[in-house]
């Protein structure tokens, strides 16, 4: 392990970042906000200082200390995300408070009884987030369990202290309380519930978070009973007026109904073959073989970063086609019309801990800036 890994993690204190790596929690570092705006320089970020920098999202979750300290000297100020699931052992319901999310917790507790004590955070948006031992069923994220209730399961994560938030404000641990507790009974039902369970619950109204899912449901069903684009329209948009909470956009009910006229059923995937067992060896990567453009650069950042040459010209040749996209194209064949454009994807294999992310990370830097 590095010296001083807890240390790395700068704004990050010992203690939290300990607390974090004792619950063998898997930690992933998330753009974080300066000055008012997030650090992925998006003017339209639809998720401003809580959308992750790794590449992979939440997949790219670590409990490695190693790779944890990595990411922090990379990105020092970087919010720090927890993933959420029975991988982490966690799972999280998040209160709103903007949008009546103490409200509805209130009007929940009334009927069931309070929540039983266990961790809880106060976010940066003057909400809450209260922790919970992962349960032994399958729980996914749910958006609108009622106004202001959402859940985070299995495929999300959560912002966590001693993030920062967008409006200024500060993650932080609201007591002393650092002990998890099992979920009710009650809360697992009602987050497992069909949509229309949660539609019932909340005075026959479609909360926002299942819009989309319940007329596409609607429209799905009208559409094997053999009636047309037009009436599904029509009887969407007034089940959208009268009972979507807030109501979709015009725009939104025709692209609705028309994805659901074309629809065709699953698709259905071939069972993967195995790969080809092969025994050619590759050649070593020198500067030589990239662009002389792209020379310098590369050579900058192995020599800052300290990581081998793989790691950073996979993805400056990949950011360089992005950037030239469809501008440019390569003839192949010399006396053929056949056109190739630089249009590139690519992965990288490394161990963990080896600073994939950080290299990935500072080639593709320069694509940040454009919009």
């Amino acid at each position: 392990m590095k010296a001083n890994a807890l240390d790395a993690a700068c704004h990050i204190k010992d203690s939290v970042f300990s607390f974090y790596l004792a619950n063998n929690w898997l930690l992933l570092p998330l753009h974080s906000a300066r000055e008012g705006q997030c650090t992925c320089h998006n003017s339209n970020c639809r998720s401003p200082a809580k959308h992750p920098l790794c590449r992979n999202g939440l997949k790219d979750g670590s409990r490695n200390p190693e790779q944890i300290a990595d990411w922090w000297e990379a990105w020092p100020f970087a919010n720090v995300g927890i993933v959420t699931g029975k991988e982490s052992g966690i799972v999280v319901l998040d209160v709103d408070a903007k949008n009546d999310g103490f409200s509805s917790l209130e009007k929940l507790e009334s009927q069931h009884g309070y929540l039983p004590h266990s961790l809880r955070v106060k976010t940066g948006g003057q909400g809450l987030h209260i922790y919970f031992h992962a349960p032994s069923i399958d729980l996914k994220n749910r958006a609108g369990i009622l106004p202001g209730l959402d859940f985070r399961g299995e495929g999300g994560y959560v912002v966590a202290p001693p993030s920062s938030h967008i409006s200024g404000g500060e993650y932080h641990f609201l007591n002393d309380e650092t002990s998890l507790s099992e979920m009710p009974d009650w809360l697992q039902e009602l987050i497992s519930a069909p949509v229309a369970n949660l539609i019932e619950n909340s005075d026959g109204k479609i909360l926002e978070g299942h819009r989309n899912q319940t007329l596409i449901s609607i429209s799905g069903f009208l559409l094997s009973k053999g009636l047309g684009v037009s009436v599904i329209k029509e009887v969407i948009a007034k089940i959208n007026k009268t009972a979507c909470v807030p109501p979709l956009d015009d725009d939104e009910l025709i692209t609705l109904a028309q994805s659901t006229a074309t629809f065709k059923g699953p698709l259905r995937w071939q069972a993967p073959k195995s790969l080809p067992d092969t025994n050619d060896g590759c050649l070593p990567l020198k500067l030589e073989h990239l662009p002389k453009t792209l020379i310098p650069w590369a050579s900058d950042i192995t020599q800052r970063m300290q990581v081998p040459l793989e790691f950073v010209c996979g993805p400056l040749v990949i950011a360089a086609g992005s950037v030239i996209g469809r501008k440019a194209a390569i003839r192949p064949l010399i006396h053929d019309p056949w056109l190739v454009y630089p249009n590139l994807w690519g992965f990288l294999v490394a161990p963990p801990g080896s600073m994939k992310s950080p290299a990935i990370a500072e080639a593709l830097k320069a694509l940040e800036n454009l919009s």
